[in-house]
């Protein structure tokens, strides 16, 4: 672990630095940073000894192999000197480095030394709009007269403004609260979020409306009302009062969204006497549409027209005249987990995304991609790694869509670095089940205002709505990849040697057991990284298996491939 202390003349070059770190390809353990009244405030309180006349601070750590750590930290040092550090203080010891950290844990009481009042705010930016958000900031101050002190984490564009007041000042206090909420309309103009960290309360619900639409909100109070249908879990949280919707503020006219039907159940409609006009209906809703075929069945459920829209807006068109004529509707992608889980009672409609193939956006500064929910896992992968970036999810089906991968919650062994697809998700639109549009999350990699329909979806085979759109967060790709296998003969020996592996320091990109029915299995650990460190860390690996471990740069046979798929050589994230 190296931590850096570094001072800048201004808050625009601090935040230019960061955002240059991260494009870089290097995400250290935090980047903190804090501007001249913060570091005013935290020198006044414990002594902390940051860069006199400094407009800026931030603090830069690092961890992992001590290689890999070396080679990033001097890529960070001359970052910030190209970005106008003009000094650096690197932690000698322990007792260098909790006194650096002491400054800027300490900022939020030491504030009080400066101001007798403030306001803590909670807003997300992405990180390459830092710059631009704290001069705005900036100017918010000196136009109002209200002095903010910003200390937040840099790292994940996770702003916490201090706004300063005194109370017993008339109208003090309604300046700071008008302060803050331009604030938070800065970070939602810049595609970021009203909280990052503290979820929605009394104060920001009035907020919601302005960073999601009626639809949006809608769809979040049904999620609400299936857990608490009267209404007794915390409320006047999260939803604006006395809207419960997005409707105009005043007494609220209409059903309650847990006392009115959203969709009818297509057993509840009769099918004889409107049949012969749902071809019809579909049909004006999608241009694409057609009978359907043997190949078309579903698990052995015929489908009985498909249609292949090219939009999130002809999906919805789609779904409304579906339920307009009680028929049901089966989403598909790829069509490479059809048969998966249990057939579907009928399939009136077969909603086939493929067309919606397109990444939309690749946001390389911010390390996310906007993709819709047809286009193929590994035309994503290609895409992003031309700027060295990788989804960090494995394709365990060849030819799988983003949608497909999403509503059936697969991951590989990846996953004990980078988490699973559902951890990767940070924002998502939907087409409910009545044609009703809604989105959740956003563009930036911390978000917890309202509730996360993402993560809700993920899993659940499009029994509750049919993504169209989705927003990941990226990772740096490895400069280098070796995998280390290692054979066993029992389930005892294999989780022995995967506990060995994955509670080592040897940090394993992915861990995988292959135990084939016909023979003895094989344990694989991919280790990735900086070449030096990973060169390193397998040595590590091969010491801690002991057994006949074996090392490669070339992937086992089928690795990260679900049993019963093709099987071919893989990588975790797109091949270098």
């Amino acid at each position: 672990m190296r931590t850096l202390l570094v001072g800048f003349e201004t808050t625009d070059q601090a935040g230019a630095a960061t955002s240059a770190i991260i494009a870089a390809g290097i995400v250290p353990a935090a980047i903190e940073m804090m501007d001249a009244l913060a570091i005013e405030a935290a020198e006044a309180a414990v002594h902390c000894n940051y860069p006199a006349g400094a407009g800026a601070v931030l603090v830069v750590e690092l961890d992992g192999a001590a290689v890999e750590v070396a080679a990033e930290f001097s890529e960070v040092e001359r970052l910030c000197n190209e970005h106008g550090a003009f000094e650096m203080r690197v932690a000698r010891d322990p007792v260098d480095r909790a006194l650096i950290w002491k400054g800027r844990k300490s900022a939020f009481a030491a504030v009080g030394r400066i101001s007798p009042d403030y306001i803590v705010q909670d807003g997300v930016i992405p990180r390459t709009a830092l710059p631009e958000v704290l001069k705005a900031i900036a100017d918010l101050s000196a136009e109002s007269g209200v002095r903010v002190a910003n200390v937040f984490h840099a790292g994940d564009g996770n702003l916490h403004p201090l706004v300063l007041f005194d109370d017993a000042v008339e109208g003090a206090g309604e300046a700071a609260e008008k302060v803050s909420g331009a604030i938070l309309d800065l970070c939602i103009g810049h595609g970021g979020s009203i909280t990052g960290e503290h979820g929605v309360g009394i104060d920001k619900a009035a907020y919601m409306p302005r960073m999601f639409s009626d639809e949006d909100l809608d769809t979040m109070q049904l999620v609400r009302c299936a857990f608490d249908p009267v209404g007794i879990s915390n409320p006047g949280k999260v939803f604006p009062t006395p809207r419960l919707c997005g409707e105009v503020p005043g007494r609220h006219k209409g059903a309650h969204p847990c006392k009115r039907p959203v969709w009818r159940r297509s057993s509840d409609v009769r099918h004889d006497d409107g049949r012969r006009y749902a071809h019809a209906a579909v049909g004006s809703a999608c241009q694409d549409i057609r009978d359907g075929r043997e190949s078309d069945h579903v698990d052995g459920v015929p489908a009985a027209l498909v249609a292949r829209p090219t939009s999130t807006e002809e999906v919805s068109e789609v779904m409304r005249a579906a339920d307009a004529h009680g028929l049901t509707v089966v989403a598909t992608g790829r069509r490479t987990k059809l048969t998966w889980g249990r057939p579907p009672a009928s399939a009136d409609v077969l909603l086939d995304v493929s067309r919606l193939d397109r990444v939309l956006e690749h946001a390389a500064g911010d390390l996310i991609v906007v993709t819709q929910a047809g286009a193929r896992l590994s035309d994503v992968q290609e895409t992003v790694s031309t700027a060295r970036q990788m989804l960090a999810v494995d394709e365990t089906v060849p030819g799988s869509s983003i949608g497909g991968t999403l509503a059936a919650g697969t991951s590989g062994p990846g996953r004990v670095a980078a988490g699973t697809m559902r951890d990767l998700l940070i924002g998502v639109t939907v087409v409910r089940a009545d044609g009703v549009v809604a989105k959740a999350g956003g563009r930036v990699v911390k978000n917890v205002a309202g509730y996360d329909i993402g993560k809700l979806v993920t899993g659940s085979f499009g029994t509750l709505a049919v993504v169209t759109e989705a927003i990941f967060r990226l990772h740096p790709l490895p400069a280098t990849r070796r995998w280390v296998t290692a054979p066993f003969d029992d389930a005892a020996q294999a989780n022995r040697l995967a506990q060995t592996v994955v509670h080592s320091q040897c940090v394993p990109q992915a861990v995988e057991v292959d135990w084939p029915a016909d023979g003895p299995g094989s344990l694989g650990v991919l280790l990735a990284g900086k070449e030096d460190g990973v060169a390193g860390r397998t040595s590590t690996v091969l010491g801690l298996l002991r057994t006949e471990a074996r090392e490669a740069d070339v992937a086992p046979p089928g690795w990260s491939s679900y049993p019963g798929t093709r099987r071919r050589p893989a990588t975790t994230g797109p091949p270098r």
